[in-house]
């Protein structure tokens, strides 16, 4: 099922809240990106789109107290649409941090050094997150490496923003409802070899 248009035609476009701005060029409008590999600027669903059929993910970068005022129900819903895997931010709101968790989504606390502002990503950059799904932990340092579109490379010490041995085992089934599933799932498994057993000694 497509999802694109839906992000496109909700209440509000996830992200392009009035007093966001992107950071990747001068004078984009709130809603919109910059699409690396042909330059266009575009609304952030049909960049998104544009990704996916690339096989490119996507890693937000952010301020401070990320997630701070916006609607909680879009705030990690809309990013977890757009098909992004991490935010990278300063910090974040509480609840918001445990809604992208939720969503599948890995939030990172970058050093006080390292604001959106600093690191002055620009169109064609590429952020590499070293993590594989058995070595998360709670608070777990997480580094991260940003390729420059020149070629230089700049490596960035997070922490995963993980409280609880939950948190990570949500994050690693890919979110809360596969999560639930895969629970289920489990505790089904006995009833149905004992069913077939059953069946065999018929």
């Amino acid at each position: 099922m497509r999802l694109w248009r839906h992000v496109e035609h909700a209440g509000h476009n996830p992200l392009g809240f009035r007093s966001a701005h992107n950071l990747l060029a001068s004078a984009i409008p709130p809603g919109n990106t910059v699409h690396a590999g042909s330059g266009d600027v575009l609304p952030l669903w049909r960049a998104a789109e544009r990704y996916e059929s690339e096989g490119a993910s996507l890693v937000l970068v952010a301020g401070e107290r990320y997630g701070m005022g916006s609607s909680r129900d879009w705030a990690a819903k809309g990013p977890g649409l757009l098909g992004v895997r991490a935010v990278l931010a300063l910090s974040f709101e509480r609840i918001h941090r445990s809604n992208l968790i939720g969503m599948g989504i890995l939030p990172l606390r970058l050093p006080s050094s390292c604001s959106p502002e600093a690191l002055a990503l620009k169109p064609g950059d590429t952020i590499g997150i070293a993590m594989v799904p058995e070595r998360l932990k709670p608070r777990t340092p997480v580094e991260v490496v940003v390729r420059r579109a020149g070629g230089e490379t700049v490596t960035i010490h997070t922490v995963a923003a993980i409280e609880t041995t939950l948190e990570v085992e949500t994050l690693v089934s890919g979110g809360l409802l596969p999560y639930i599933l895969r629970r289920a799932l489990v505790a089904d498994e006995p009833s149905v070899q004992g069913t077939t057993e059953a069946r065999a000694m018929r």
